[in-house]
């Protein structure tokens, strides 16, 4: 498919087969958007475009988003390997903002169909409830376990919190594995702390810590602590890596490995093979 791709995804859009349309995006000195399409543009066209930091993302998409269609494009996918605004799905306090729903609700607007990778649905059952437009999620349980078969001996899979349930439990059943999931408390955006029940049966395990985005790293960072196991990895599929999460990361284990849905250091697993039927 002809796609806008954003520049950390040049590579992810090549092995996927992807066709890029050329285009160009800058910002003026006060911080404004300019976009440019220069390719002609076809009636069925994609947008390649993690949205991590989507404050800064939402409106250069949307700015793409109707300058292609004023251009001749029909139908539009946009392809958002990581899927933000999905912590806030819930009126916790009075008076909050529902994120999530505002957020679906405006691509909703200049979009025809959005493509995304495990986004984080917890109290949301479907992603319908946030978008009103057709949609697909893509699950990377596979690719992780092949992963961890590929390259870790006797894995014990464990989750940090329930939250991480649904994708330590498909990897452990892909890998035939045993698993355990921890049991966390938070107290703030930063501030948890962790559990987790009696390892000993598992002993001789290669511990695989998994969960589905790393942001300020706190949840993982606190579980390794618990687990307390010299060689452990942290797998996950969108490495955010808010604040110093990285560095926090690297002090309790040093193989850390994430999919490329976000650019990092870390990515050690494509999720390129995923997004072929969309070239």
């Amino acid at each position: 498919m002809y796609t806008i791709v954003w520049s950390e995804h040049e590579q992810l859009a090549s092995d996927a087969g992807l066709i890029p349309l050329a285009w160009t995006y800058r910002q003026f000195p006060d911080q404004e958007s300019y976009v440019r399409i220069i390719d002609p543009v076809p009636k069925k066209v994609a947008i390649l475009c993690s949205l991590n930091n989507p404050d800064a993302k939402i409106f250069p998409v949307i700015m793409v988003a109707q300058t292609l269609r004023r251009l001749g494009a029909e139908h539009i996918t946009l392809i958002a390997p990581y899927f933000s605004y999905l912590r806030q799905d819930f009126e916790f306090a009075p008076g909050e903002a529902i994120s999530g729903q505002i957020f679906g609700q405006l691509l909703s607007q200049y979009v025809d169909h959005v493509v995304t990778i495990d986004p984080h649905l917890h109290r949301i059952k479907s992603f319908g409830e946030i978008l009103t437009i057709p949609n697909d999620i893509l699950h990377t349980d596979i690719i992780l376990a092949n992963y961890i078969k590929t390259n870790i001996m006797n894995p014990l899979i464990v989750g940090p919190d329930g939250e991480s349930w649904q994708w330590v439990n498909r990897i452990s059943k892909l890998l035939n594995a045993p698993y355990v999931i921890a049991h966390k408390t938070r107290t703030g955006d930063r501030e948890v702390s962790v559990r987790i029940d009696d390892l000993s049966p598992y002993t001789g395990c290669n511990v695989v810590l998994v969960d589905d985005v790393i942001s300020t790293g706190q949840t993982l960072y606190q579980t390794a602590k618990a687990v307390n196991h010299p060689n452990l990895t942290i797998l996950a599929v969108h490495a955010v890596f808010a604040d110093d999460a990285y560095n926090l990361l690297r002090s309790v284990s040093s193989h850390i490995v994430t999919t490329n849905t976000i650019k990092h250091v870390t990515n050690g697993i494509s999720v390129a093979p995923m997004l072929q039927t969309y070239n």
